[in-house]
């Protein structure tokens, strides 16, 4: 009953201010805007050409180290995201394939009270079998721009030069954006997945917050993103990095 009641309350208003002109002609648009995006997520396969059109092709070529960048853990459960966990048996693959000697998991940790990334992954590298003296890890970085700038300033205190880098098919793009800005030369081995399992509504979003991220940066440097996000207390921005 009470559903009843809101739905009857909204379409009321909504009567209410379609007497306006101007609101009704700006609740048309809106409307029309609302339904066409409904339609085209839902009915029509342009998410998916979308994604298949973004996504990097892997261009594998034996290096000096795979870099896998971290999507995420859960920290409650201290397990990884489905997403990092997809990521780093791609890694693991290609270094017992033989492309690259070490293994270098980027991704630090969201909160001080959390074990950072890069270790649950090392850990896990362990268990499936890579040596430790095989695995490097980057504890700091808190996003992509991090995990680049970062990971360059490790591979260039080892005397590493060239990576195959590791990371979902949608956000190899921005890493590599962002590896370039660095000087780091990198190679993508994106992490196979069928992109049909995704739905429509994830895809676009995933593709919009990855050009948003290189737009950004041609425009701001990382601090004055960084204090813009810190300022309206959100994480949004800092994911655009």
């Amino acid at each position: 009953m009470i559903y009843i009641g809101i739905i009857d309350f909204l379409a009321s208003a909504l009567k209410f201010f379609l007497k306006f002109r101007p609101i009704r002609l700006v609740v048309s648009v809106l409307a029309v805007l609302f339904i066409s995006q409904e339609v085209v997520v839902r009915w029509t396969p342009l998410p998916f050409m979308l994604a298949e059109w973004f996504a990097v092709k892997p261009n594998l070529k034996k290096a000096d180290v795979i870099i896998v960048l971290s999507g995420g853990a859960d920290q409650n459960r201290r397990v990884l995201e489905g997403v990092t966990l997809g990521r780093e048996i791609h890694g693991i693959i290609l270094w017992r394939q033989g492309y690259a000697p070490k293994i270098l998991f980027s991704g630090g940790r969201v909160s001080e009270k959390y074990l950072n990334d890069a270790m649950y992954m090392k850990d896990l590298a362990i268990k499936l079998g890579v040596p430790e003296d095989a695995i490097l890890t980057e504890e700091e970085s808190r996003n992509t721009l991090e995990n680049m700038r970062l990971s360059k300033k490790l591979m260039d205190a080892k005397g590493i030069r060239t990576a195959l880098l590791v990371t979902s098919p949608l956000h190899m793009r921005r890493s590599l954006f962002f590896a370039g800005k660095f000087g780091l030369e990198a190679y993508p081995a994106p992490s196979p997945f069928w992109i049909h399992a995704q739905r429509g509504r994830e895809i676009l979003s995933s593709i919009k917050i990855e050009v948003m991220g290189m737009f950004l940066y041609n425009f701001f440097d990382e601090d004055t993103i960084r204090k813009a996000a810190l300022f309206i207390r959100e994480s949004f921005l800092l994911r655009l990095l």
